[in-house]
């Protein structure tokens, strides 16, 4: 019986593409790792700083869920309200700056799971999966194998990338992203547009996606205005999901950037960016000036590296940066990790190999200090 099982395993596996079965186990061995890291943590910071929410019985699983955790899920319940209710919001804000996409697909699987919180999780690894998939395939579309690779390894490697497991939209917004802009790559227009679509319904720097992914299009014209088509229209269709949510914005509390205003309930003001990220260096606070170190070595890193990447990634890394950290510090070791490009830099920097286990060891161990941070409500990571 086991001989019939493990010949059946063997055919599986040898019918199974190579980088699938590569992301499987890149997954498989980093969640366990984060959840080891995780419930150590747990049990040895309990008595130390007492975890705010619980979503779950099980440890093991209650770790992916804090902060915005309980934002998505009550959204993915209620739908949208102006006003919360004391015992979801001491502030009593509204919930309408969470976007719909992710809410939606937690409440459509919950159908079938009967725990909102189970259905997070689920859409969420399901999403960094195909991010990692659609990953490979587009470095692929310009590189080696061993590079593609690499980069499906530094997105599981990334400091901020046990966030892509927990019940946040970040998994679901890389994956959307990442397949627009594959697809551009490979001129499916339609394609690009759906995604984009969707991406744009995920977070509202999506509908930026719109700009970069104009750029591929018309490259992949030769830049000349007699090759344009009518297939150009399609990409109208990324920044209209934002546009579908500013509506129904309108029609909820009276105001097409509602979903920004509402932002102002944590303290998050248009402001000079820069300046913001100045004050945040010399705040003298540990959280502030770690976000903002964060983000002046994400920028860096960004910019040295742009003739690696090219423009259209440059363009999406920039903004994907610089238009939240326009009003504030707060998420953006989040909104760092949304931004591909870095896991293409990351793959071409260490093709020596002293060079790629170096980077590989760090960023586990920054990783995995990260996680017990995270994981146990410390707001070190928001």
């Amino acid at each position: 019986m086991w001989s019939r099982v493990r010949g059946f395993t063997d055919r599986v596996c040898a019918a199974t593409p190579q980088e699938i079965r590569y992301i499987a186990m890149l997954f498989l061995v980093t969640r366990a790792a984060l959840v080891t890291a995780g419930v150590v943590a747990h049990h040895v910071l309990q008595p130390v700083y007492q975890k705010l929410w619980t979503y779950s019985p099980h440890t093991w699983l209650d770790i992916f869920g804090v902060w915005d955790t309980g934002w998505i899920l009550n959204t993915a319940k209620l739908g949208y309200f102006k006003t919360a209710p004391p015992e979801i919001s001491v502030n009593g804000c509204g919930n309408y700056g969470v976007f719909p996409l992710y809410p939606m697909l937690i409440k459509a699987l919950t159908l079938v799971t009967g725990d909102y919180f189970i259905s997070g999780l689920l859409v969420s690894n399901a999403a960094l999966l195909v991010a990692a998939y659609y990953l490979y395939h587009l470095v692929k579309t310009d590189n080696d194998d061993a590079t593609s690779k690499r980069a499906v390894k530094f997105l599981f490697l990334f400091p901020t990338a046990f966030i892509l497991s927990g019940v946040f939209n970040e998994a679901l917004f890389l994956a959307l992203t990442i397949m627009a802009f594959y697809f551009a790559r490979k001129e499916r227009w339609l394609f690009v547009g759906l995604a984009g679509f969707c991406a744009s319904l995920t977070r509202n720097i999506g509908a930026w996606a719109f700009l970069p992914l104009m750029y591929e299009y018309m490259r992949s014209k030769d830049f000349r205005i007699r090759n344009i088509r009518a297939d150009i229209l399609l990409l109208l269709l990324v920044p209209l999901g934002l546009f579908l949510f500013m509506i129904y914005n309108y029609l909820l509390v009276g105001d097409f950037l509602g979903f920004m205003h509402v932002q102002e309930f944590w303290g998050r003001h248009p402001s000079n960016p820069f300046i913001v990220l100045s004050n945040g260096l010399f705040s003298g606070k540990v959280f502030g000036v770690f976000g903002a170190w964060f983000t002046l070595i994400a920028l860096f890193i960004l910019i040295i590296f742009s003739r690696s990447i090219g423009f259209s990634y440059l363009l999406a890394g920039l903004y994907s940066l610089l238009i939240p950290l326009s009003t504030g510090l707060m998420n953006m070791q989040r909104y760092a990790l949304v931004i591909f490009p870095y896991y293409i830099i990351f793959a071409k920097i260490s093709k020596d190999e002293r060079v790629n286990e170096a980077l590989t060891i760090f960023l586990a161990i920054i990783q995995g200090f990260l996680m017990v941070m995270w994981s146990h409500g410390f707001p070190l990571i928001c």
